[in-house]
């Protein structure tokens, strides 16, 4: 049975994260990775950002499906931080949808792991956490429908044994 994930992340480390198709947190968060097996599904928050003048709000970048155990490796990939590379600790992933570019804030209201809607941001202070099936459902739902039924056959097929 499939647990989910709702993982926080920069646009920066977004983009790194599509492109080398891996998931890592600092060793303090090794214990959650730990917890996630292969074929759970990772849903990425990517934080609000600033370019130059215009505030980019927070959005579900995507979605990918863990493809391995977790692993320690210390090869710098990642743009945060800026000295020696501090995300070690990963799993593999592959994209299930790899651009959701879905307006978080939209979505707050009738996210159920979030209990405080006015200050629902506290709820994303973290690098990852386990979040309701209802609440991964609701933010597939909102998917391109192409995708959603690939996704949702996929993960079908991983809760029986068959990928």
């Amino acid at each position: 049975m499939s647990k989910y994930w709702l993982c926080v992340t920069t646009e920066e480390n977004w983009n790194i994260i599509k492109d080398k198709k891996i998931w890592a947190v600092k060793e303090k968060d090794l214990k959650k990775l730990d917890k996630v097996a292969i074929g759970d599904p990772l849903v990425f928050y990517v934080k609000q950002r600033a370019i130059e003048d215009k505030i980019f709000g927070p959005k579900i970048g995507g979605i990918c499906m863990v493809d391995s155990k977790s692993f320690k490796d210390s090869t710098r990939v990642f743009t945060n931080p800026p000295a020696q590379e501090k995300f070690v600790y990963r799993v593999n992933i592959q994209p299930i949808i790899a651009n959701a570019e879905l307006d978080f804030k939209t979505i707050v209201p009738k996210l159920k792991f979030i209990k405080n809607k006015k200050k629902w941001f506290l709820s994303l202070q973290v690098a990852m956490r386990r979040i309701p099936k209802e609440d991964y459902d609701l933010i597939t739902s909102l998917a391109p429908t192409l995708l959603k039924k690939w996704a949702v056959n996929l993960l079908e097929k991983t809760d029986r044994g068959l990928c």
